[in-house]
């Protein structure tokens, strides 16, 4: 459990938290424009995003560009649809969920096929603002979540093993960002409307295990008092005019745990090292800590548009050099990804 005083917040102060911030400027070229980025991930050093729904694109730890699905987008047997979701798994193998069908391919560094597999479940999306998170949990085993359940599906049985139902499923999708989490060797699960818990996936029982539940005493959002069946606006509209603590998303490191979350339009987020006492952070309206784009061991990642970064940044714990490159920063330059190395 994890204790939440709000009242004791202060200001955000990155030194307290992070040794060192560095800045990877994604190489911009007529070959690699990111038209916007739906996803992130970084695995082995390399930073894989999801543009646009249409392709995977790769880069080094540099940013400089390596290649990207592209080629791939089409109709052949070899071919994807569309890029709904993607994991990225511990060989660099690219796994790409389909818009408009029920497959998942998984392709080599190379851009070979390696796997490519029919997914038989039902389908209870609404709209488009209702797409399905899918994580790969074993060789065999993907879990894929939609608006109403998570799925068990075993690629070798070609069926569904499990099923967890959502008990509010028309609050998908108006907060959390990550619903399924791949990083640290583990898989995380977070409902996405308002939730104070945050789960990992256990791969040996195919259920949700509470790692991370934070208590505010109270003064978070009481799921159960949102009226159900509401458009999805009115979702949104109640949670920025309620006064209560609206929890978004939440992170499980292997020494700390991070948890951000709102107040009065407020932004804010809690720091727990293990074994050691909750801090409170508010954050400025032009000095953020922000929520990761993407997780690899004790560092987060984020996607800044160029003009942006200095938001996001603490000059102080960066190198020189860094600071410099910023200056040739173009507002038509592909994203900045910033590297923070937590304490």
């Amino acid at each position: 459990m994890i204790q939440v005083d709000i009242s004791t917040s202060q200001p955000l102060n990155m030194a307290d938290i992070v040794n060192h911030i560095s800045i990877i400027p994604l190489e911009t070229n007529d070959s690699c424009l990111i038209k916007r980025i739906v996803s992130m991930q970084v695995q082995n050093g390399k930073i894989f995003i999801n543009n646009d729904l249409n392709k995977v694109m790769v880069f080094d730890e540099k940013g400089k560009y390596i290649h990207s699905t592209r080629p791939l987008l089409g109709h052949g047997s070899n071919d994807y649809v569309g890029v709904s979701g993607m994991y990225i798994d511990e060989n660099s193998h690219i796994g790409i969920y389909e818009l408009f069908s029920p497959w998942i391919r998984e392709y080599d560094e190379s851009l070979k096929l390696v796997h490519s597999y029919q997914i038989n479940i039902p389908d209870s999306t609404r709209s488009a603002r209702e797409m399905r998170s899918y994580a790969k949990l074993t060789e065999d085993i993907y879990v894929i979540n939609d608006p109403k359940d998570i799925y068990f599906y075993s690629v070798e049985q070609e069926k569904i093993l499990k099923t967890i139902h959502d008990e509010y499923p028309d609050l998908i999708g108006i907060t959390s960002h990550f619903r399924l989490a791949n990083y640290n060797d583990a898989l995380f699960y977070s409902y996405s409307y308002p939730c104070d818990t945050l789960y990992e996936v256990n791969k040996s029982t195919l259920s949700l295990h509470p790692v991370a539940i934070y208590d505010f005493n109270e003064e978070s959002v009481n799921i159960k008092e949102i009226p159900q069946d509401m458009p999805m606006d009115y979702y949104m509209y109640y949670l920025m005019k309620t006064d209560k603590i609206i929890v978004l998303d939440k992170f499980h490191l292997h020494d700390a745990d991070i948890g951000y979350f709102m107040k009065e339009q407020n932004s804010y987020f809690a720091y727990k090292k293990k074994n050691g006492k909750v801090i409170v952070f508010q954050q400025g309206k032009e000095y953020t800590f922000p929520i990761p784009s993407a997780i690899e061991d004790n560092k987060f990642y984020y996607a800044a548009l160029p003009h942006k970064v200095n938001t996001f940044i603490d000059k102080a714990l960066m190198d020189k050099q860094d600071i410099e490159r910023m200056e040739n920063f173009r507002d038509d330059d592909n994203q900045v990804v910033i590297c923070y190395e937590l304490k």
